[in-house]
Formats: structure tokens, C-alpha cells, sequence
């Protein structure tokens, strides 16, 4: 289906002679004094088709079958998913956005196991068939994370601590990496200048999902070793439905 067919193609030979692209002209074949018209063929239907062929004052039918030899097509392209804990099998197949523009998608599943409810990597094939039976497969790693809270929702209220005047930091990310800030005077924070820049680890930079978080956290915790920040977050960032790399962001 959807290819460009030439039914000259479908034509041996005329008169005992075999036919070669050589004796076609547009959709006709000429041999000798002697031409054959040949129809016009669509292929963007499937089923049976009757195709006429003329030959000098005759007209020829010909019965042919179109079928879809084409398999259906994933528009999700990385070898790795992510999804949060929680999510489903619906919402996999949903981020995989296979289709099919010829036949209707009779089989669609996941082989292996993928635990919804614990975080993890897990490496699946995806099967899809349509109803022609073609078949398409693909093997992925499906990965499984603990949902990130958003900014608003770590803007929860004061910590007791801090109206205490201990004035411990808590990071987000590995907070017994760094010491809490120490107070001075009659108990107000010494001002460290935050003059770290923001900064996102994209995995179109070449990282994958574990060397892409590694990389923010290194990043975060060398600007807080210099002096640099007081704290910070990492966490994922996503263009549309796909997760793209992670996202530093100091306080």
C-alpha cells in the first residue's frame, strides 16, 4: 500500500517478447509497432481491484489484490519511558502513541513484568499487531519513579525549626551532604551570596536517566560546597508527555 506502482510492471511479455522497463513509455508499453496502455492504479485502498488494459482495438481485465503490508507505527522513538509510581499499563501505551493508518490495531501488550507500584527499571517489549497482521515490536525500558513534588507543594509552611531559630537547611536532595547554616548576632541568618545560576541537564545532551541525575546533584552540591547557594532542587522536567533531563534550581 502507498507505494508508486507502475502497472506496466504487471505486464511479461508482448507477442512472445519479454517486456523490460526499456519498452515502457509513461503507462504505456511499446513494442515494436505494437502498444499497450496500461490503467492507473491506486493503492491507497485495500481489497480487489479490476484493472483494464488495452491493446490495439481489445481491452484486457485484470483482477488484482491490494493488501497492507505495512506494520503499525510507534511515535514514541527513546528506548527509555518514565513513568511515576501509581501510573498504569493505559498510561504506557498512551506515551507509546502507536498507530495505524491502514488497518485497525488488533493486539496491543506489553511482554514482562513492570511492578506499577515500585519504583525501578524495567526492561519490557511492546507488541502490536493489525488486523492484516502485521507486526510491530519493540524492546524498551520502562522506569519507574517516585512522583517529584512541584515548587508549589514544597512551599509548605514554616518549619518548627526555623521559628525555633535553629536555622537548619533542608535540601531537597541528599540533605546530610551539606552542614546546616549557621546563625550569628542576636540569631539572624548570615546571607551567603546565591550567585549559583539555575542550570538544566537535558538528555539530549547525551546523558541517560541515571548519568542526567547525577550530573544535576553534582552540580547542585559543588555551588552549596563553594558558598554559592543555600540549598536547592533537582527535579525532572518534561516537554509535553516526555520527560526530557532534570532541572537544578538553587534557593
Amino acid at each position: 500500500m502507498d507505494s508508486d506502482v507502475n502497472t506496466c510492471s504487471l505486464v511479461e511479455s508482448v507477442n512472445g517478447k519479454k517486456v523490460t522497463k526499456f519498452d515502457w513509455d509513461g503507462d504505456r508499453i511499446v513494442v515494436g509497432d505494437d502498444a499497450i496502455v496500461c490503467p492507473v492504479l491506486d493503492t491507497h485502498e485495500m481489497g480487489k481491484k479490476t484493472l483494464i488494459f488495452t491493446y490495439r482495438n481489445g481491452e484486457y481485465p485484470l483482477e488484482i489484490n491490494i493488501i497492507d503490508d505495512i506494520k503499525p507505527v510507534m511515535g514514541y522513538k527513546s528506548n527509555e519511558l518514565i513513568l511515576n509510581i501509581n501510573d498504569s499499563e493505559k498510561d504506557l501505551l498512551q506515551k507509546l502513541d502507536i498507530s495505524d493508518e491502514h488497518s485497525a490495531i488488533e493486539k496491543l501488550f506489553v511482554e514482562g513484568k513492570i511492578n506499577y507500584d515500585q519504583a525501578g527499571k524495567y526492561p519490557v517489549k511492546i507488541h502490536a499487531e493489525d488486523e492484516s497482521g502485521n507486526v510491530l515490536e519493540k524492546e524498551i525500558t520502562v522506569i519507574i519513579q517516585k512522583e517529584e513534588k512541584t515548587e508549589k507543594q514544597k512551599e509548605t509552611k514554616p518549619n518548627e525549626e526555623t521559628e525555633t531559630g535553629n536555622h537548619q537547611q533542608k535540601y531537597t536532595e541528599q540533605q546530610n551532604d551539606v552542614p546546616p547554616q549557621q546563625s550569628q548576632g542576636n540569631g539572624q541568618n548570615h546571607q551567603n551570596a546565591a550567585t549559583a545560576e539555575n542550570k538544566m541537564f537535558l538528555f539530549s545532551e547525551g546523558y541517560d536517566y541515571d548519568s542526567c541525575y547525577q550530573a544535576g546533584i553534582s552540580y547542585a552540591k559543588e555551588m552549596v560546597a563553594q558558598g554559592k547557594a543555600n540549598g536547592y532542587t533537582c527535579t525532572p522536567i518534561k516537554d509535553g508527555k516526555e520527560y526530557i533531563g532534570y532541572q537544578v534550581i538553587f534557593k
